[in-house]
């Protein structure tokens, strides 16, 4: 019930609380927006499953999206590290904190992805 309701109802006003919200992201870096393919021919086809979108404030992946909690911008390694809150497309609503770390390459083109595995690179699609 908000304070509007909850006056009404007890007959007497009540301090505005602020809204409860989570501390601000900074939004990506544009250079890192866009999104991104391991094979340039698969762009836009959503085939291969190695597609990714990143926003200033969000992350879609081939099985799940999420709001960007966490940002760290590394400018002069050209390095982004962000935690997502990915929430599982694929028959469930499963829902993770997801890091990522991210470096682009020199001509802004290639993003490379560390990850446990190895390292994956991707690069810029069209559009």
């Amino acid at each position: 019930m908000g304070s509007i309701a909850m006056t009404a109802v007890f007959g007497f006003a009540l301090a505005a609380a602020p809204a409860l919200a989570g501390p601000a992201v900074d939004p990506v870096p544009p250079e890192f927006q866009g999104t991104w393919n391991e094979e340039r021919e698969g762009c836009g086809m959503l085939v291969n499953g190695t597609e990714i979108t990143i926003t200033a404030d969000r992350i879609q992946l081939y099985d799940g999206s999420g709001p960007i909690t966490v940002m760290s911008h590394f400018p002069d390694e050209k390095g982004l590290i962000i935690h997502a809150d990915i929430t599982n497309q694929e028959g469930g609503a499963d829902t993770a904190s997801v890091p990522f770390t991210f470096f682009l390459k020199a001509d802004g083109d290639e993003l490379l992805q560390e990850e446990e595995d190895g390292n994956r690179t991707r690069y810029r699609c069209p559009g």
